[in-house]
């Protein structure tokens, strides 16, 4: 049962990517809603509907407040423009649970498996458009939850000839999150000989050469077909100056300059740790300072201000290649005399 609750007056509210409120007129929008009132189950739970700016249904979700961006609970299902589902699962608390499955725009089947606190669990299986059974893979994860790799159990090709078999042989894959294809040998799950890589429009990526999984060689082209050469996947960003000096100047200017005295001895709960997200350009410098888990002002105040002071980035290099990128810094907060 869905009761109604009048929530504003508005038409249309509209959200970028990650569903943050926008103006009308910002290049950022992604979504809409028609907030002209919110459906209420009869659990409590407020039901959203997203529509792109075509105004196709993309998002159906509850959560447990009346924001959007409230813990997201119970079915959600997103859709490609032209009706078919996308994707479908179940949060719990604002975080990814029980079975997962992702679709292709003709409806078929892509990707199914399970989620636990947010985390892929288990053996996850991909599907070719044509229904034949792709590969089969399981997610490693720190006990932090940090991603660190993807290991692939066992392919197919399109007609059904396994080319993996107990994670020895061939795999392809595409990886979504890049947009480029990448194939090669794995012996018991490590890397072998050559792998390669491709763009989505057919141009060659890289072609890297491995042995016990340890990368040997590489040479990458960019989409102006311009090479680099490299023997490290990826170095770091990292401040000019350095860590050591860098983490000394940020340290002094942070408590010194910026913060109140004796702050952290009011009542007030703070995380022993603030994590900031910036966006360093090709050029090094640093934009778009977020606080990841915002905490008193003064504090969130103090660690961009100081960020924004201090000297430019050198951006990461991927595959010999430099690249703009988000870095996430943490920033250690303990009382005022500690430091």
């Amino acid at each position: 049962m869905m009761v109604s609750l009048l929530v504003t007056a508005q038409k249309k509210v509209y959200f970028d990517e990650d569903l943050n409120e926008v103006s009308t007129t910002s290049n950022e929008k992604r979504y809409y809603s028609e907030y002209d009132f919110l459906e209420v189950n009869q659990d409590g739970f407020y039901q959203h509907n997203l529509y792109d700016l075509e105004e196709n249904l993309s998002q159906r979700f509850l959560t447990e407040g009346s924001s959007i961006r409230s813990k997201k609970f119970g079915d959600f299902t997103s859709y490609f423009p032209n009706g078919q589902i996308k994707m479908e699962g179940q949060f719990s608390k604002g975080e990814k649970t029980g079975l997962w499955k992702l679709y292709y725009e003709s409806g078929k089947i892509k990707e199914e498996g399970g989620f636990e606190n947010n985390l892929k669990i288990g053996v996850w299986k991909r599907y070719y458009e044509n229904g034949q059974l792709e590969y089969t893979f399981i997610e490693h994860y720190s006990m932090e939850g940090q991603y660190i790799e993807r290991i692939f159990e066992n392919a197919w090709d399109k007609t059904g000839k396994q080319t993996l078999t107990d994670q020895t042989g061939w795999v392809k894959f595409f990886n979504e999150e890049e947009r480029y294809s990448e194939e090669g040998t794995l012996k018991i799950g490590q890397k072998e000989g050559t792998w390669i890589g491709t763009y989505e429009n057919g141009q060659k990526f890289y072609e890297e050469e491995y042995e016990a999984d340890s990368l040997i060689r590489g040479v990458s082209w960019d989409k102006n077909n311009k090479s680099y050469k490299y023997t490290d996947l990826k170095i770091e960003a990292y401040p000019e100056m350095g860590y050591k000096k860098f983490y000394k100047k940020f340290y002094n200017r942070f408590q010194s300059k910026y913060l109140t005295k004796n702050i952290f001895n009011n009542s007030y709960t703070f995380a022993e740790t603030l994590y900031v997200a910036f966006d360093i350009g090709l050029d090094g410098t640093i934009s778009n300072i977020t606080v990841l888990n915002p905490q008193l002002p003064s504090i969130n105040n103090a660690a961009i201000n100081t960020l924004q002071e201090l000297e430019n980035w050198v951006p990461p290099v991927i595959r010999g290649q430099t690249v703009a990128s988000t870095h996430i810094f943490p920033v250690e907060l303990y009382s005022s005399d500690e430091y």
